[in-house]
């Protein structure tokens, strides 16, 4: 599945098994891009379901990183494959330790910029030539980040926000 909308894509992706009983690598992952800037929404995808997808796989600069953290999820070949400059975890207060410590030290090696939800809600903006990270605290946006996007030719000259990212428990 493919949508277009000007200079706006999206495209669905879904694995076509489940490598078990794990529905969870049924997840619909999406890959957004506006201009040259190019995100990927990993849903709950497992490790089976990322390796279905390694043949599809491009840097990206932003990654809403699976599952939550999980410890069966965002592995080293995907993050290899992604190269995010920033990584989003949509995590809160939860029983099972998400995210999971070795998925942090796999985000650390892969350099990637983290921001979690539960230390503030979470929004990437594109304009023109650079996008913008986001966090809400103390009653409003705080500016983190700035990063420049490159092959910036083709970039719009409106500006598109992408929403926030909120934690999403199921």
């Amino acid at each position: 599945f493919r949508l277009r909308v000007g200079n706006t894509s999206i495209a669905a992706w879904q694995s076509p098994d489940t490598g078990g009983a794990d529905l969870n690598h049924r997840s619909v992952v999406l890959w957004l891009t506006e201009g040259s800037f190019r995100a990927l929404f990993a849903a709950d995808i497992g490790l089976f379901a990322e390796r279905q997808m390694y043949s599809r796989l491009a840097p990206v600069h932003v990654l809403k990183v699976a599952h939550h953290g999980s410890r069966t999820s965002t592995g080293a070949e995907f993050l290899q494959a992604t190269s995010p400059a920033v990584a989003v975890i949509t995590v809160g207060p939860n029983r099972y330790g998400h995210p999971d410590p070795s998925v942090m030290a796999r985000l650390e090696a892969a350099q990637a910029m983290v921001k979690r939800t539960d230390e503030g809600a979470v929004r990437i903006r594109v304009r023109e030539s650079f996008y913008y990270v986001y966090v809400y605290r103390y009653g409003r946006w705080q500016r983190v980040r700035t990063y420049a996007l490159r092959n910036t030719a083709e970039r719009p000259a409106r500006e598109a926000a992408l929403g926030s990212l909120c934690p999403l428990w199921h």
